[in-house]
This record gives structure tokens, C-alpha cells and sequence, in this order.
């Protein structure tokens, strides 16, 4: 199921994992852009989440991805798939990041923090994935407002 920021501010339980246990400890941010990259890891820090790694393309995050056990993903959708290859205008690298880890059997809890909206069909894509606990945002409060939510009902029902 992929949440917008208006589902997720009515939701009354999130989907959680382990007998309704979200644990918030390892979070991998993908994203090129030096300042929303600043501003993600200034929200984690703010929510005491300590650990947290940072990829600036794509191969890089699946490598991380498949030698870490991750709790959270957050991550844009235009960033370039390999240090050596530049995005190409238009091209959404994170839906494909997003379902190369799905198909490698890799889903990790996921927000979409990007300015560029997701398109109907790309979130037809991620849905025939199954892939858990999708948001798309913009902002980096509602970000905090996401992070307090799930962490709260970790606490709650933990």
C-alpha cells in the first residue's frame, strides 16, 4: 500500500513489523542533493536515530541494502544508478532502485522524499511489488511528523 502525506495524517495504525514492533535504528538515506541531505539527517538526529548511512546513487544503496539489515529507507527518485553514470532528465532511478530490491526479495519500510511526484503508473509498479510501508513527501516536518508517528507506536506497543 503507498500512503500520500494526506492518507497517512487520518491513518489510525500504520502497518508495522514483528507483532506490531517497529524498531527505527538503521536508516539508509539515498539522495545526490547535498542540502536535503543536511536537512533528512538534521530530522533523524532530532529524533535520536543514531545510526544511518548515506548512498548517493543507486548501487551503492543496493549494495548497503543487501549487506545491512535496514529498518527504514528513505530516499529520492531522481539521483543518478552509479557513481560513474549521470541521471538522464526525466529518468526515475529510485522506482527502479525500489524494485531491483524487491525483486532480489529486499523490502525495507520506505518513504519517497522527493519534490518530484510519483506518476499513476509508477505507483502501480510499486504496489504489484508488495513493497511495505511506502510514503511520498516533500517536506522534511512531515518527515519528523512520519518518524514520531512510528516511533510512538513502536513505544506504545512495545
Amino acid at each position: 500500500m503507498i500512503y500520500r502525506i494526506y492518507d497517512f495524517l487520518k491513518l489510525e495504525n500504520l502497518h508495522t513489523y514483528e507483532g506490531g514492533k517497529m524498531k527505527i535504528e538503521k536508516v539508509l538515506v539515498v539522495e545526490d542533493d547535498h542540502e536535503k541531505i543536511r536537512r533528512i539527517v538534521h530530522v533523524l538526529e532530532e529524533m535520536e536515530i543514531k545510526e544511518y548511512f548515506i548512498a548517493r546513487n543507486a548501487d551503492t544503496a543496493i549494495k548497503m541494502a543487501k549487506s545491512t539489515k535496514l529498518d527504514l529507507l528513505i530516499t529520492d527518485i531522481v539521483f543518478p544508478y552509479s557513481a560513474e553514470k549521470q541521471v538522464s532528465r526525466g529518468e526515475r532511478t529510485g522506482i527502479k532502485m525500489i524494485k531491483e530490491l524487491a525483486n532480489g526479495n529486499i523490502k525495507i519500510p520506505t518513504i519517497i522524499y522527493s519534490f518530484s511526484p510519483l506518476s499513476k503508473s509508477n505507483l502501480q509498479e510499486l504496489e504489484k511489488e508488495e513493497y511495505p510501508l511506502l510514503f511520498q513527501i516533500m517536506d522534511s516536518m512531515v518527515l519528523k511528523q512520519i518518524l514520531k508517528k512510528l516511533l510512538c507506536e513502536t513505544k506504545e506497543s512495545g
